[in-house]
């Protein structure tokens, strides 16, 4: 009964288990579970990823990396796209409402 009432709760996993690609780091190892497609986050190798984002119209990021991915992998982007951010300490405060205004984000949740 307890399960069947904590799955009524809206998390982090469920959000992404509704991305196309998700960019996070592998600290939960649940994750391959609920997402479709990962891309581990890594400073270095971010920027080899980019193309794994292409054609996606539904994109999760771990908060604690939306700024890497509106500096790396938003410019390359060239269709809309709805950006899920979640499962994080750091909030998405003012200071990213500029470039998640991006034309090709429909929506942010």
């Amino acid at each position: 009964m307890l399960i069947y009432f904590m799955m009524d709760f809206v998390t982090g996993e469920k959000l992404q288990s509704i991305a196309e690609i998700t960019l996070l780091d592998n600290f939960n190892p649940n994750n391959n579970k609920y997402s479709k497609h990962i891309v581990n986050y890594n400073e270095k190798s971010l920027q080899d990823h980019k193309n794994e984002f292409f054609n996606k119209t539904i994109i999760f990021v771990k908060t604690d990396f939306i700024k890497k991915f509106i500096d790396v992998i938003l410019p390359s982007l060239t269709n809309n796209i709805v950006i899920i951010t979640h499962n994080a300490d750091e909030c998405i405060t003012e200071k990213y409402i500029d470039a998640l205004n991006d034309s090709l984000v429909c929506s942010k949740y």
